[in-house]
């Protein structure tokens, strides 16, 4: 029964810990365009491997908010008037 206890401990402590792993690996990705806001890279930041973070949902949604944002910065940074456009009142 004890091994049965360990195992279980083992494996809460290893969810943990690669909770903590995606989060950061997650800021990381948001906070930098050269990363590639995919499953892959998140598997390199992390260690884990691509199938273990597919087996998450929220890993996989918060990528796709990422990717959202970031074509919301593209269309907003072609779609904004540049200064030189703006006329002063």
């Amino acid at each position: 029964m004890t091994d049965s206890h360990a195992f279980d401990q083992k494996n809460k402590e290893d969810f943990d810990r690669y909770s903590e792993l995606l989060a950061q690996a997650l800021l990381d990705i948001a906070a930098n365009d050269s990363l590639k806001a995919t499953a892959a890279e998140l598997s390199r930041l992390t260690g884990i491997h691509r199938n273990t973070i597919r087996q998450r949902v929220w890993p996989l949604e918060r990528l796709e908010t990422i990717k959202e944002n970031r074509r919301i910065e593209v269309c907003l940074l072609y779609t904004s008037p540049s200064p030189r456009d703006v006329e002063e009142s």
